[in-house]
């Protein structure tokens, strides 16, 4: 009789140490987590068998039970020891990491609150029981990727398209991938949003959940914006606070103000979805932002650094309002917007004739034209159109009946550039959304170089220095005085008065020249100033939020502040004028000099 041999059970179990982590040390949502541990019964014959090995049955000692499944059938197979070569079976730990590899995130949408809490706390658990392991790497990491999803959530965020998102972002991109899905339909559908359409009765219930869905989505987005902006302005979170009104209102606007033609299309007319809110709820929200962010702000952000240059003025960086609250969809200052802008610096007055013939001269007597736009013409000649006067030439008045590349070289020369048109306005309006740079006083109660103003500061000057009485016993006729009438000509850039006013006359300070908020002269009226931008009348509508200029070559660039000649309407803060005209284009308006500039500079390179 052969010697009974010896059964040889290899197991592999989660620890072989005193103190093994065991099923019942886990968490019930772990151990919930986790699936029967599996074996690997690997037969004499060759055979392997996967299962769950099952404690025998009494009187079955001799026997190993082992729990198969096959799709959703289960059942018993029984091996006696003596057919048994070996048993390995996965450890906790081993099985442990490998579930928690199936846990992954979804590149294009987030996990749900509950989801990314469980995920993580499984994780923990993992790295507490076996600190040690060789998985510890990766599952931290992960760990890691589900807590910053975790976060992001509970900021608000969500994860649309694969790009986390705020929730009105979110809330208008979903809006616009529905508005396609349905806009697809109609064209491989025709005749699908009308009334009585019946070809494909399952395409038409389709379209018309998507079209209830989108609806859902537009009726949510006001009372998300009221619901969101307080709590982001009481956290002080500025940027996102901006971000998302400046969402909606550019949704807004797109789908009421500019959309009207499709009006009748229930996909691009949107139904009229937005059709009857007040726009002016979403100015007053803007301001609301602007109040809560100004009063945040710290000396050391509104100083600034100090500049060598004393001829120009630091405009602290931030959040201000661009636009014209009141102005119509067609006009080329809307919407009101929060737009953002660096800090920087800009001159205090516009340049004049004397610093301006300094550059002249220089490319005259060295050639030298290195400072000139890419787009400038070659060998350009440089002279002001406003020379060929002589009440426009004086050294101290602004150089006028400059081009725009007239403009840019000099600035280069100097080693700045000309502002950019957000900057430019909100040099002239400061933080609030004042109409003029001094403020709401009209022109005609002002004292600013342009016909309105200067009829005012003329009758000012007949008050303070009124013509003589006629003698009381005469019999010769006097005429009286006529009315003062001032010149059409430009003021000196540094004088906020023109030279029949300066001296003692307006000694006392009764009539203040008028100035913009951080001091700058002449920003309405006096010289009309280029600035970087091509002229675009939807730029106030498309450009981003943040440094915004418009850099595509059209008809004409942008000039700003109104001139000695303008009307009131064109000295306002948001007035952009276009030079699409030659005329224009050469600094002059019906061939009168009235175009000049002044130059601006980033901070960084001021220092």
């Amino acid at each position: 009789m052969r010697s009974r041999l010896v059964l040889a059970v290899l197991v592999s179990v989660a620890a072989s140490w005193c103190g093994a982590v065991t099923r019942s040390d886990l968490s019930p949502a772990a151990r919930d987590f986790l699936p029967p541990q599996t074996s690997s019964v690997k037969l004499k014959d060759g055979t392997t068998v996967q299962g769950e090995i099952l404690p025998a049955d009494p009187g079955e000692t001799n026997q190993v039970v082992v729990k198969t499944t096959s799709g959703t059938i289960a059942g018993k197979q029984r091996y006696l020891k003596t057919d048994v070569l070996e048993i390995r079976q996965d450890t906790l730990e081993s099985m442990f990491a490998k579930c928690l590899k199936s846990l992954e995130l979804s590149p294009r949408t987030n996990l749900t609150d509950a989801a990314y809490a469980k995920a993580v706390t499984l994780f923990d658990e993992f790295l507490a029981q076996w600190p040690q392991s060789k998985e510890a790497g990766w599952i931290s990491e992960r760990r890691a990727a589900f807590d910053a999803e975790h976060k992001k959530l509970a900021e608000g965020m969500e994860k649309l398209d694969g790009a986390w998102m705020p929730p009105i972002k979110a809330s208008v991109t979903r809006y616009g991938n529905l508005s396609r899905i349905l806009l697809n339909a109609q064209k491989e559908y025709p005749g699908i949003d009308r009334p009585g359409y019946t070809q494909n009765p399952v395409a038409r219930q389709g379209f018309d959940r998507i079209l209830t869905e989108r609806k859902a989505i537009a009726r949510r987005l006001p009372s998300l914006m009221t619901e969101r902006i307080p709590i982001l302005l009481q956290e002080k979170d500025f940027d996102q606070a901006a971000a998302e009104m400046d969402t909606f209102l550019l949704f807004w606007v797109e789908r009421v103000t500019r959309n009207q033609a499709n009006a009748g299309n229930p996909v691009l007319g949107g139904e009229g979805e937005f059709a009857g809110m007040d726009f002016s709820v979403l100015m007053e929200m803007e301001k609301k932002i602007l109040t809560a962010y100004q009063a945040a702000r710290t000396p050391e952000e509104l100083n600034g650094p100090a500049g060598a240059d004393t001829n120009m003025v630091y405009i602290p960086g931030g959040y201000f309002l661009r636009g014209r609250e009141n102005a119509a969809p067609t006009d080329a200052d809307f919407p009101m917007r929060l737009i953002y802008l660096k800090p920087y610096w800009i001159d205090r007055c516009e340049v004049s004739n004397a610093e301006y013939k300094e550059f002249v001269n220089h490319v005259r007597s060295t050639q030298d034209y290195s400072m000139e736009h890419p787009e400038a013409p070659p060998l350009k000649d440089h002279q002001a159109q406003g020379w060929k006067s002589p009440v426009l030439s004086r050294d101290r008045q602004p150089v006028v009946g400059v081009d725009w590349f007239d403009a840019y070289a000099y600035a280069k020369w100097k080693g700045k550039r000309l502002p950019t048109e957000a900057e430019w306005e909100r040099a002239a309006r400061g933080a609030d959304t004042r109409a003029y740079p001094w403020g709401a006083a009209a022109p005609s109660a002002t004292v600013v170089n342009n016909p309105a103003g200067r009829s005012f500061l003329a009758a000012e000057m007949d008050r303070r220095d009124p013509p003589p009485p006629p003698p009381r016993f005469s019999c010769t006729h006097v005429e009286p005085r006529p009315p003062r009438v001032l010149p059409e000509e430009t003021w000196d850039v540094d004088q906020g008065l023109p030279r029949e006013a300066l001296g003692t006359l307006f000694s006392s300070g009764v009539a203040e020249p008028a100035v913009s908020p951080f001091g700058l002269l002449h920003l309405a009226g006096n010289a009309a100033e280029w600035v970087q931008d091509s002229f675009d009348p939807d730029a106030y509508g498309a450009a981003k939020q943040r440094n915004p200029v418009n850099d595509v070559k059209g008809p004409g660039h942008v000039f700003r502040g109104g001139s000695y000649l303008s009307r009131d309407t064109e000295i306002e803060t948001t007035f952009r004028g276009n030079a699409s005209s030659p005329d224009l284009r050469q600094g002059c308006l019906s061939g009168r000099p009235v175009i000049g500039f002044r130059c601006a500079k980033d901070v960084a390179e001021s220092r």
